[in-house]
C-alpha cells in the first residue's frame, strides 16, 4: 500500500515498493526490463510528475473525505465545502510550480 500525507511521502512509498519488486530507473517505462522514468527521488522529477502526485494526493484525500462523512450529510457537506477550497489552492500553487 502506497501511504503518505504529502505528495512526496506517496512517490517515496511507491518508489520503495518498485525497487523491491526490482524496477531500477530507465528514460522509458519497460516493463519487462522493469526500467521506470520516475524512479527518482520526488525532487528530481519533472514538474508535470509532481503536478500528478499531488492530484493523486488530493483525490485520495477528498475519497477519504466522503467515506468518514458520510453517515452525517451536514456534517459532510461542509468538510467538503472546505475540502474543494483547499484543494482549489492547492492545485493553484502546483500549476504555478510547472
Amino acid at each position: 500500500m502506497i501511504e503518505g500525507k504529502t505528495p512526496e511521502e506517496g512517490h517515496e512509498g511507491w518508489l520503495r515498493i518498485k525497487e523491491k519488486e526490482g524496477w531500477v530507473y530507465g528514460p522509458v517505462k519497460d516493463t519487462v526490463a522493469k526500467t521506470h522514468p520516475c524512479m527518482l527521488p520526488y525532487n528530481e522529477l519533472p514538474a508535470d510528475q509532481r503536478f500528478k502526485d499531488t492530484l493523486f494526493s488530493l483525490a485520495v484525500k477528498t475519497a477519504a473525505f466522503d467515506m468518514i462523512c458520510s453517515s452525517d450529510n451536514t456534517r459532510a457537506m461542509s468538510i467538503k465545502a472546505n475540502s474543494f477550497d483547499a484543494i482549489s489552492s492547492l492545485v493553484d500553487e502546483a500549476r504555478k510550480g510547472l
